[in-house]
């Protein structure tokens, strides 16, 4: 029986861009109903591979292939117009970032029925009978309604239905997702991901997954390949890959993850040094070499051919046959340095709100959002205290409060126990500094590192030029970048490096405490893993005190010493991370933690415990925020407010764990 997709020898290459050549001799097969996942780095060559097989190569590109077939038709020798109405119909792509992929200026029924127009040849009428129907298949309610509606007018997890949507609306043979839940919180990721499968079951298609997170590769692909510098370097049937893998950066890539229960707190991960090579001329040998612990001087001279490890796996390195694997992350979880001594609250909310008036039109205001409501909630010196909650609970509008760039509507903040609105910006700006999401995007793109990372030191009139200089240079060296990229712009550094100038930045001033919101969301595993390790040895060093925002539970447990769920502008549970991720208390701390994906394959995706989104919070809403989502609801939670309470280590807001009367 013949494969549903053969790719052989397939190559990218830009001739106008000095050789580069980003995808090189890569092959796989998919049979029809199977999934694939593909896995690496950013650089690897992953989305370019998928963008080759829908021919959707950005101009300048050349594509070549010993044999580039789908449902037995060579994608080679057809013409464009033949490939696009294959691409849509038969073949389709869930992009990686779902604003960007929808038009903002056309409504979700317009292009979702462009598609099907321009496919399947039928009337603008059935065209949207069936728009409506592609989006209750992918679980949209009031698809009616949704039809009319805007992309900006959706959520994160609601767009990536809509995309989800458009790709099956002709019901394809193959799906490739490029990150589908990259942007997600863990919640709506187990909604997507669960709506993947049953899609793929119920219509019979073929999957191609792509992502760099294994713990999503373990638990949906059958099969697996690992891409570095352009190739394959490993692929086999998913548990054997994961449970023993050949190649040394495959091992890498599974000791960079941290997992709850079984990496210790601040233990080092297994961090990958250096980044994927640039991928221009030839790279001779083994392009994993420079990065390699166990790299030999055979490795370098020829090019390695991908071969056969055993039935079913095939390796594209010399060791594989007597390599025996690197120490893992639970066996590094044993090296663990003395955790800084924790002291008195440094910094402290009590009763903190915020609120904003929502527009009703152009000259007056609705309804009010309460963004956050009533935390009170401490920050003691030394520890690290993860804040972790779905989009939309507050943790960022917090974190905004508290550095002092945003007023309070209600509560106050103390920094050592005086008021923060006592002090001025710049006292408040010495000893509080961020380290934020996007380490592009909170860099100013037209002033080099150097000037970047100085920049607080000039404003606060912190000694002379030279010795600002010198003092740029050392923070550069602590946080692990080369003096000479202090001349260089942004835009020239990965995303790792910008990270390490982002904490650069905030270090220079030496502050006491650092609120880091998401500082690793937007990075690979491997450079995640990197600047963990960073963050934890600069915490030791200088004595600071971190306020930890994450979306990734993983990385929390890892980090934090203690942690505080927020839903809906709240605290609803808080105490030591260790007792909480063992017995969490909250019915929404129970959800959260059930959604997420370990990488251990052979594990079902768990049924996820929550459905929708986060709702808009208003003043004025009786009992438990949580109530209208929450498995346990009682009916005293649609009437009562629930006060916190101390249950052993930790303290909870529900009723469940309300004393007795």
């Amino acid at each position: 029986m013949s494969a549903l997709l053969e790719v052989d020898g397939l190559n990218v290459r830009f001739p106008a861009l000095g050789g580069l050549h980003p995808v090189r001799d890569v092959s796989f097969s998919l049979a029809a109903g199977e999934t694939l996942g593909i896995v690496g780095e950013s650089g690897c060559g992953k989305s370019l591979t998928a963008l080759a097989l829908m021919g959707l190569l950005p101009p300048g590109a050349e594509r070549d292939a010993g044999r580039l077939a789908f449902q037995g038709q060579h994608l080679e020798r057809i013409s464009d117009r033949a490939m696009a109405d294959l691409r849509g119909r038969r073949m389709a792509m869930i992009f990686q970032e779902p604003m960007t992929s929808l038009n903002p200026a056309y409504t979700i029924g317009n292009q979702l029925a462009e598609t099907y127009l321009r496919h399947m040849r039928a009337s603008r009428r059935a065209a949207r009978e069936r728009s409506a129907e592609a989006l209750d298949l992918v679980g949209l309610s009031a698809a009616g309604e949704r039809l009319a509606q805007y992309p900006h007018q959706l959520s994160g997890g609601m767009r990536q239905r809509v995309m989800i949507a458009m790709a099956l609306i002709c019901r394809p043979d193959l799906l490739i997702a490029d990150e589908p839940t990259t942007a997600l919180d863990v919640t709506i990721q187990l909604e997507i991901l669960h709506l993947l499968a049953r899609l793929q079951r119920e219509l019979g298609m073929a999957l191609v997954l792509i992502t760099h997170d294994l713990g999503i590769v373990a638990r949906v692909t059958e099969r697996v390949s690992v891409m570095y510098a352009g190739q394959i370097v490993e692929t086999g049937p998913t548990r054997s890959v994961f449970d023993q893998p050949a190649h040394p950066y495959t091992r890498a890539l599974l000791d960079c993850i941290p997992v709850p229960g079984r990496t210790a707190l601040g233990a080092p991960l297994g961090a990958i040094p250096g980044t994927v090579p640039a991928l221009v001329g030839d790279l001779g040998g083994c392009h994993f070499r420079g990065r390699c612990a166990q790299a030999q001087a055979a490795c370098a001279p020829a090019p390695i051919p991908l071969h056969t490890a055993e039935p079913g796996r095939a390796v594209r390195c010399l060791l594989s046959s007597g390599w025996k694997s690197a120490p893992s992350s639970t066996a590094l979880a044993s090296v663990v340095e003395a955790e800084p001594a924790i002291g008195a609250p440094v910094l402290s909310a009590v009763r903190l709100s915020c609120s904003y008036r929502l527009r009703a039109g152009l000259f007056r205001y609705g309804r009010t959002l309460h963004a956050v409501d009533g935390v009170d909630l401490e920050l003691l010196k030394g520890e690290v205290l993860g804040v972790v909650g779905e989009s939309g609970c507050g943790k960022t509008t917090l974190a905004r409060m508290l550095l002092g760039i945003l007023p309070p509507t209600g509560g106050e903040v103390r920094l050592d126990g005086q008021l923060l609105d006592g002090l001025r910006r710049r006292d408040v700006a010495r000893r509080v500094q961020a380290v934020f999401q996007d380490p592009y995007g909170s860099l100013n793109p037209r002033k080099t590192i150097g000037a970047i990372i100085g920049l607080p030191l000039a404003v606060h009139g912190i000694g002379d030029a030279v010795s600002r200089r010198q003092r740029v240079l050392e923070m550069m060296e602590r946080v692990g970048l080369p003096g000479r990229l202090a001349a260089r712009m942004p835009a020239q550094l990965s995303g790792g490096q910008r990270q390490r100038v982002a904490i650069a930045r905030a270090l220079v001033m030496q502050p006491d405490v650092v609120v880091c919101d998401e500082p690793t969301s937007a990075l690979d595993v491997s450079v995640q893993a990197q600047i963990l390790n960073l963050l934890q040895e600069l915490r030791r060093v200088f004595g600071l005190t971190y306020l930890l925002i994450s979306h990734n539970l993983a990385v929390v447990a890892h980090m934090a010493t203690r942690v505080a769920v927020m839903y809906l502008g709240r605290v609803v549970e808080e105490g030591p991370t260790a007792d909480v991720f063992a017995a969490p208390r909250h019915p929404y701390t129970q959800a959260l933690l059930a959604s997420v994906l370990t990488p251990e394959p052979g594990l079902a995706i768990p049924e996820p415990r929550l459905r929708g989104s986060v709702p808009e919070a208003a003043r004025g809403q009786a009992g438990c925020a949580f109530h209208p989502r929450c498995p346990a609801a009682m009916p005293v939670c649609r009437e009562r407010t629930p006060r916190v309470v101390a249950d052993g280590l930790a303290r909870v807001a529900c009723h469940l764990h309300a004393p007795t009367e």
